[in-house]
């Protein structure tokens, strides 16, 4: 697995740098001890290693850690895929491309260059597994600013949107004695919403779907999940969805 390393600076950028591989840049902050303490430790009538161990009057400084982007977390799929782009005039084109997570952006290959598309003049996007994305914000306003949705289910007045995301883990805690390189890593996360007509619910198991819709234990839907052995599963949400489209 290729490990890239890149500063929080970088991130924030609006197209993400990717270095080359095996290539670090440390952003480790040089340690600055306050001579004022170092003197009160070295100066005090006790055993200066008895102030070390109880901390006294010895202050540490702790490195920033560095970022470690994972090529396999950073993407939904970390190769150039043929994608189906919809712009918002209806146009049509297709160019290798992939869905980025790490900042919610569309990359695309054009004429040997890798350029993001503008999320506000794109209407959707197809990849290569047959997978819509469109971009929006979200729907229980939780998240700020626009957002990449895959859209597992749709009718003239239900959706059921996953966003796929990733978040920055911080390293685990460190003592003054170990001295390796503390390294923030990614996380994938997913986030499921539930499109009812004007309501949006953010959608953890399946009592969230039945709740949204004000289906109760002695519904079509609730037995229908009951009998089928539905589980918190995003297929086992579809496939309670498509079974009320039939019904009503």
């Amino acid at each position: 697995m290729k490990y890239l390393f890149l500063t929080l600076i970088a991130l924030s950028t609006p197209c993400l740098v990717i270095c080359q591989s095996g290539s670090t840049t440390d952003l480790t902050e040089q340690p600055l001890f306050k001579d004022q303490s170092r003197q009160t430790m070295f100066n005090t009538a006790r055993d200066p290693n008895a102030a070390l161990t109880s901390g006294g009057a010895f202050y540490i400084s702790n490195p920033t850690p560095l970022y470690e982007v994972d090529a396999e977390k950073a993407y939904l799929s970390s190769n150039f895929e043929v994608l189906t782009v919809i712009l918002q005039n209806g146009d049509e084109y297709e160019l290798p491309g992939r869905v980025r997570l790490i900042d919610q952006k569309i990359e695309v290959k054009i004429e040997g260059g890798v350029y993001d598309l503008d999320n506000q003049v794109v209407q959707a996007v197809i990849d290569a597994k047959d997978r819509i994305f469109v971009a929006g914000f979200d729907p229980v306003g939780r998240i700020k600013g626009t957002q990449l949705y895959e859209v597992v289910y749709a009718n003239a007045d239900r959706r059921l949107l996953i966003n796929h995301s990733t978040v920055w883990e911080d390293p685990p805690q460190q003592n003054m004695f170990d001295t390796r390189e503390a390294h923030k890593t990614l996380k994938r996360t997913e986030r499921v919403y539930l499109i009812d007509g004007p309501r949006s619910t953010e959608i953890d198991r399946l009592a969230d779907v039945l709740n949204a819709l004000y289906l109760d234990r002695g519904s079509r839907g609730a037995q229908y999940a009951k009998r089928e052995r539905l589980r918190n599963e995003v297929a086992d949400y579809v496939a309670l969805l498509r079974f009320l489209e039939t019904r009503e």
